[in-house]
């Protein structure tokens, strides 16, 4: 099979789905994702870089030709304004003759291609956010069997040496000089990423039920597996950031609410679970390397440095859509002209979209970071975990690139970002929170038959 069958098969199998039910859809186009990376490594022909692309593209279609009805629409009103800024300016600067039109092109993915996301992210209801727990928790437990694979076999025989996968090959920096664990994704930080990105939703929808009992509770053998798996795959790829996330995650989690008997016991038994494998092999240990104050500050300051303003000062309109880090296939990078690539997200923005790109971007993040979530919403833990994942994402993007490229962390964070955002409805039908204009009439006007309507299509 070439890489352009796979992405005819992602297409279609996303568009089908989506028809049928978008949230269908969407959990299909997380499997494309998680194992898009070792597709990516085998099938490293043209087409093989966008299958996770074209499973968008179809997943997208298949949102259109079913378009959601107008309870689900209207959730997304206070993200609209904001898809339709962080979408138009990038598409504008894609129009300058600044760069090879094929690299404005292909630059486009990392800045605009999965921001509609945030949209899908608010016409997630209860039943999507359950549906998306279990799928998570299943492709977190295949993904541990390859990484165990991984470890025992070695990364070698999963992952072929080419051009696309140098990253994996030269991530030889784990104790005894074995490599860093990719699982199926596109390198080992992309592996620990996605799986800390899956544990607000699995833990969330643990904590929505009061009383856990393992054997009776319909679900649990597989959201407790997976949620296991996430915790043991962050340790074994070997990346260091993701566990210092995790460790103020577990923090949140216990001191954010009252968590009964049953829930710190399971933290409890998790911990000492992934406490004993991790203490058990060196090779999981990568992270006490953050002791190391030297060896952090000097990692902080590769990034923080004067060379951001420098390249305010030389660029304040960009350098070109993709040209300032995006990851593009390796047959286009030579089509660029000037390139200048700073380990440093907001940096790459900038080079990118220019100081007025850069401004929007940075005042979406303010307003997402004055967004509060109700106390009384019944998914309010779910919630608050994946409003704490991103506030961190946003903070530490100062000291790495891809935020919004990587796949399919980029989705699965602004899917986050838009559920987190957006107001739960009473029992009654009406939104949480109060609107003005016509989004007060809507509230007025939305009863509590139509509400059940649209959960028993859902």
């Amino acid at each position: 099979m070439s890489g352009t069958l796979l992405c005819i098969l992602a297409f279609l199998s996303c568009l089908s789905f989506s028809v049928a039910n978008w949230r269908y859809g969407l959990c299909v186009l997380m499997a494309w994702g998680y194992f898009f990376g070792i597709f990516k490594a085998h099938y490293v022909a043209t087409f093989g870089h966008f299958i996770f692309d074209a499973a968008t593209v179809g997943f997208y279609a298949g949102i259109v030709s079913n378009w959601p009805g107008l309870e689900e629409r209207q959730k997304c009103q206070n993200l609209k304004p904001w898809v339709v800024l962080l979408i138009g300016w990038p598409l504008f600067m894609a129009l300058l003759p600044i760069q090879h039109y094929l690299v404005q092109f292909v630059g486009l993915r990392g800045n605009v291609f999965w921001i509609p996301m945030l949209l899908v992210g608010c016409m997630i209801n209860a039943a999507g956010c359950s549906l998306l727990a279990y799928t998570f928790a299943v492709l977190n437990i295949v993904a541990f069997g390859f990484a165990f694979a991984e470890y025992t076999l070695g990364v070698e025989v999963f992952v072929p040496d080419n051009l696309v996968t140098q990253i994996v090959m030269n991530s030889n920096d784990i104790a005894g000089g074995n490599k860093r664990i990719p699982s199926t994704f596109t390198n080992a930080h992309s592996y620990a990423g996605t799986m800390m990105g899956s544990i607000p939703w699995i833990l969330g929808e643990l904590l929505k039920k009061q009383k856990i009992n393992l054997v009776r509770t319909s679900g649990t053998l597989v959201l407790f597996p997976g949620l296991l798996a996430a915790l043991l795959g962050i340790f074994i790829a070997g990346p260091r950031s993701p566990v210092a996330v995790l460790g103020l995650l577990t923090f949140l989690t216990v001191f954010s609410r009252r968590v009964n008997l049953g829930y710190v016991a399971l933290i409890v038994l998790l911990g000492t679970v992934v406490a004993y494998f991790v203490s058990q092999d060196e090779r999981m240990q990568r992270f006490t390397e953050l002791q190391d104050i030297d060896m952090v500050t000097a990692r902080l300051s590769g990034s923080m440095n004067i060379g951001f303003f420098e390249v305010l000062l030389d660029y304040p309109m960009g350098n070109g859509m993709g040209a300032g880090g995006t990851s593009l296939p390796y047959f286009i990078q030579q089509l660029l002209t000037s390139s200048v690539i700073m380990e440093n997200e907001y940096a790459r923005i900038l080079l990118e979209q220019g100081l007025p790109g850069l401004l929007f971007f940075m005042a979406f993040v303010a307003w997402f970071a004055t967004r509060p979530i109700q106390k009384d919403d019944p998914a309010r833990m779910g919630k608050t975990l994946l409003w704490f994942i991103t506030a961190i994402t946003f903070s530490t993007a100062f000291i790495g690139i891809g935020m919004m490229s990587s796949v399919p962390g980029t989705a699965m964070m602004l899917l986050g970002l838009g559920y987190c955002v957006t107001p739960a409805l009473t029992p009654t039908g009406l939104w949480r929170r109060d609107f003005t204009g016509g989004q007060a009439m809507f509230a007025a006007r939305f009863s509590a038959p139509a509400y059940q309507r649209g959960l028993a299509r859902a």
